[in-house]
């Protein structure tokens, strides 16, 4: 994450940017899209292992697209819904470790083919496990 702000031990805000790498086999092709994420996580306990829920939107940019757009627009960009699930372990008051689930739906903007001139409504489903460090200063 970027930015972690604790409201609580039980709430936080959190501000998070990611870059995911997709590879179609069947086309051989390498595709990046990166996200802008503000989650909010409520975790049940106040103890060491803290179970939690996430909740969260993100702003989505396809990068490199042009070759589907008309007009050479180069960038896809999408709105992002997350849904998530995990648990966060203090190991000690500086550092924690965080395992979750994150489910992501992004819907992205109209746009026009360049192969059929029709507008399209596209819209990408992701399922997402991480295991992170938190060091906080």
């Amino acid at each position: 994450p970027l930015l972690l702000h604790c409201f609580s031990d039980r709430f936080r805000g959190e501000i998070s940017y990611s870059q995911e790498e997709m590879d179609f086999t069947d086309l051989d092709v390498s595709e990046t899209f990166s996200s802008l994420d503000f989650d909010a996580i409520w975790s049940f306990t106040d103890y060491p292992l803290r179970p939690y829920l996430l909740a969260g939107l993100g702003l989505t940019t396809y990068h490199d697209t042009e070759q589907y757009l008309e007009d050479d627009e180069g960038n896809l960009n999408g709105v992002s819904v997350q849904l998530g699930a995990g648990a966060i372990w203090e190991v000690v008051p500086q550092f924690e470790l965080d395992a979750g689930l994150k489910i992501r739906g992004i819907g992205w903007q109209e746009l026009e083919s360049s192969y059929g001139g029709s507008d399209l409504q596209i819209s990408t489903g992701l399922t997402q496990f991480s295991v992170t460090g938190r060091v906080f200063f």
